[in-house]
């Protein structure tokens, strides 16, 4: 999941989690598995689910199990969520209300972020007879898209600056880490150019435009929206094994999903580390956390 941050304080991150176990000392009896879209506040213990699925022996037990929402992707003002519903996308108010699954454009829609202007957003979709996605724009007054690349993309992210990063040659062969490049795209699909040489996935933009965060080889790295001052996020200080990454709304924070590690926090600079919502994998349960994206929420009105 990429998503592009927009400015703001900073309110709830919204993740995915998953969590699986078996009752019994060996695993014996029924195993029972949620999958849940929550919220939580960086320095504050306490979570709040917005939508669930509870199953047990893969049997449905919630209404809520009819459709998946991952990717969680906050509006610019914070008060909507889009989400991947499955093999479509679906929109809910921020509290986890009106929730509401959108026209089904291609084969396979996903990965949304939002554009600057709140009406529309970004996706990946997989065209009839295609079989590696491309990026398409998405018109929520008309419930009607458009197809913005020919030649593939992946993990599109929209800037408050109103430029699209996304991964271009992407490629996640079995066995192998995925590999890709990063791009840049303005939303009529002019201005295309290649970013990064080298391998770069899971971008994401800082609230103003300026920089872009994203994976190499597990590692967090910025580059600015030029193509210049690539660094490392932390050096060597941390040992990380990040899957995405996305930038606090005041800039000051990167959150992003660690292999077997859950949901970590780095401040933009690299020299702190904080836990958000660790995972386990054992015998007897298993959870985890990913995808997080940061809510904006306005500035605060002076007295």
């Amino acid at each position: 999941a990429a998503h592009g941050a927009f400015p703001g304080r900073n309110g709830f991150i919204a993740y995915v989690h998953n969590a699986s176990g078996s009752e019994g000392e060996e695993g014996e009896g029924p195993t029972t598995s949620t999958n849940a879209l929550k919220v939580g506040r960086l320095f504050g213990e306490e979570r709040f689910t917005l939508r669930s699925c509870t199953r047990v022996d893969d049997v449905p037990q919630e209404p809520g199990c009819a459709t998946s929402y991952d990717s969680p992707a906050y509006s610019p003002t914070g008060d909507h969520l889009l989400v991947d519903a499955g093999d479509r996308l679906a929109i809910l108010a921020s509290d986890g209300s009106d929730f509401r699954l959108l026209p089904k454009q291609t084969a396979n829609d996903g990965a949304p972020a939002w554009a600057p202007d709140g009406e529309r957003f970004v996706f990946t979709g997989v065209a009839e007879g295609a079989s590696e996605p491309d990026l398409y724009v998405y018109n929520l007054a008309r419930d009607r898209s458009r197809r913005l690349t020919t030649t593939g993309g992946a993990a599109p992210a929209w800037s408050s600056r109103n430029r699209i990063v996304y991964v271009t040659g992407y490629s996640a062969l079995v066995g192998r880490p995925p590999t890709g490049r990063l791009a840049l795209i303005d939303p009529d699909g002019s201005g295309r150019r290649l970013l990064t040489r080298k391998n770069g996935l899971a971008p994401n933009w800082s609230p103003h435009g300026t920089n872009i965060a994203f994976v190499r080889k597990g590692k967090l790295y910025v580059i600015a929206a030029n193509g210049k001052g690539l660094r490392r996020v932390g050096g060597r200080r941390f040992s990380v094994e990040a899957e995405d990454v996305t930038w606090s709304p005041d800039g000051r924070f990167l959150a992003h999903h660690d292999f077997e590690g859950g949901i970590m926090v780095v401040d933009a600079a690299g020299r702190r580390e904080y836990e958000f919502e660790l995972s386990q994998y054992s015998v007897g349960g298993s959870f985890d956390a990913y995808t997080p994206d940061w809510q904006p929420l306005p500035p605060r009105r002076r007295r």
